[in-house]
């Protein structure tokens, strides 16, 4: 909590390089204590970001924490993703998704994307340290692209 992970999303060259439509659809589910009576009843808020064009290192780097007086460095315009829905209206859910499309050749960024997953405390007490998650990301492209076979072959390896 107070932390976040990071998890490489790796994109077959087909997705990234054939013409047409392609969509990133990242899906976040967390069971977050609560409190049945309260406005603000989420214990813990979660949410995620798409970032495209940066190493892990780099994205390390922007989102660590510092403490209050340090400033904190913008991360690039290009490396981020535009989602639809946006953060802050996805941000109270437990259940998040939102949609990245893009129209254009992806070759500018690489292979591979990054999904930077943040838990917040909000209320919770000092005793929960964790907060279970489960997150997807789903490719689809809008021409005749083969993405499984890849896909699968990768995650075997």
């Amino acid at each position: 909590i107070d932390d976040f992970a990071l998890y490489e999303v790796w994109l077959p060259d087909d997705f990234r390089l054939v013409r047409g439509e392609r969509h990133i659809r990242v899906t976040l589910a967390f069971d977050p204590p609560v409190r049945h009576t309260r406005m603000e009843y989420l214990g813990v808020r979660m949410s995620f970001h798409l970032v495209r064009g940066l190493t892990a290192d780099e994205i390390f780097e922007f989102f660590k924490w510092r403490p209050k007086n340090e400033a904190i460095p913008e991360i690039p315009g290009t490396a981020k993703c535009t989602m639809i829905p946006g953060p802050d209206t996805r941000g109270t859910s437990t259940l998040q998704s939102a949609t990245f499309k893009a129209s254009r050749n992806l070759v500018n960024y690489g292979d591979t994307f990054h999904v930077a997953v943040f838990a917040h405390r909000r209320w919770a007490g000092d005793d929960v340290i964790r907060q279970r998650f489960s997150l997807t990301v789903e490719l689809k492209h809008e021409g005749a692209v083969r993405l499984y076979q890849p896909l699968r072959q990768r995650i075997r390896v």
